[in-house]
């Protein structure tokens, strides 16, 4: 087991749980309870080594799969690690088809992972938030409506409220070690997020780091930010933009449009889920591959099932 831990990955994700990088792996040296029946599908033999990894953290056993989609027909089937690049819509829609979801007790969960070296570390860090969720307390709820005028509320167990115009005002929050759920409604195209009339998130500052890139996203062709209608030179940009990599979350619901996306119209390196991703700070994440028209009151909905522990 202890051969799995990734010092520098606990020491980002274990703050999440309240927890120090050498609790985090102190918890996570027992083996875990074992979930006889669920199983684990590696997409390819190459994916094998971070399948095992998670199953082994997870107390799973596993498979490898070529068809995750008649996979998910089998109510024992609980996550697919596949690569990014492999996820088309249609397989989002047969893996979450109102059909396939009636045959099971939950909606199959999507770890993605690569092949290379260290290519492991997003699977094991989907897997170490799954087990160190077990074993830490309680936190708190933050839920953000920046489309929606219902101000500002922290309440008396420090969770919060926050609607339109009030992100500026948070944002210290979300790099807090102690959010159970965060929660944002709001718009997207998967590569930004509105935030506010000052502010969007995107993986910017992490662009310079993807090699050979493929289809770029509007603002690097155009040199111009839509959301905030300003050149993306200008120097006050810097202090709107930001940056996703640094929030802290055991579950982040992200109800927004194309959160996946999965269409080759622009690299998916340059989505915000890909930042998020490689910001490591994140247990699971939430959220849809289509046009998503929802209301606080559908998401206020959703949440309190993710509280109450439902999938």
């Amino acid at each position: 087991m202890s051969s799995l831990l990734d010092a520098p990955l606990l020491a980002e994700l274990a703050p999440t749980f309240g927890l120090t990088g050498g609790q985090a792996a102190s918890l996570l040296g027992c083996s875990p309870a074992i979930q006889r029946s669920e199983w684990i599908g590696a997409a390819t033999p190459q994916l094998m080594p971070a399948a095992e990894a998670y199953a082994q953290l997870t107390g799973r056993r596993v498979a490898l799969t070529d068809d995750p989609v008649a996979a998910a027909q089998d109510p024992d089937f609980s996550v697919l690690v596949t690569e990014a690049e492999s996820v088309t819509p249609e397989l989002l829609e047969g893996l979450f088809s109102e059909a396939t979801l009636r045959t099971r007790r939950a909606a199959p969960g999507v770890v993605f992972a690569g092949a290379g070296p260290g290519a492991a570390r997003q699977a094991l860090q989907h897997a170490v938030a799954m087990r160190l969720s077990a074993e830490c307390a309680p936190g708190r709820r933050v839920a953000i409506f920046p489309l929606d005028d219902v101000g500002l509320v922290r309440g008396a167990d420090q969770s919060i409220l926050a609607g339109a115009g009030r992100f500026e005002e948070l944002a210290d929050d979300f790099q807090d070690g102690d959010i159970a759920l965060l929660s944002i409604t709001t718009h997207s195209d998967g590569i930004d997020m509105f935030l506010g009339p000052r502010q969007v998130a995107c993986g910017w500052n992490s662009w310079g780091e993807i090699a050979t890139p493929g289809a770029m996203p509007r603002c690097l062709i155009e040199r111009h930010c839509h959301r905030l209608n300003i050149s993306i030179a200008e120097d006050d940009i810097g202090g709107r933009r930001v940056d996703p990599t640094r929030w802290r979350a055991r579950v982040l619901f992200l109800d927004v449009c194309f959160g996946l996306m999965a269409t080759d119209l622009v690299d998916r390196r340059y989505g915000l889920l890909n930042a998020l991703e490689n910001g490591g700070r994140v247990g699971a994440i939430v959220t849809n591959f289509e046009l998503s028209f929802t209301t606080v009151d559908f998401s206020e909905t959703v949440s309190e099932a993710l509280c109450s522990g439902g999938q």
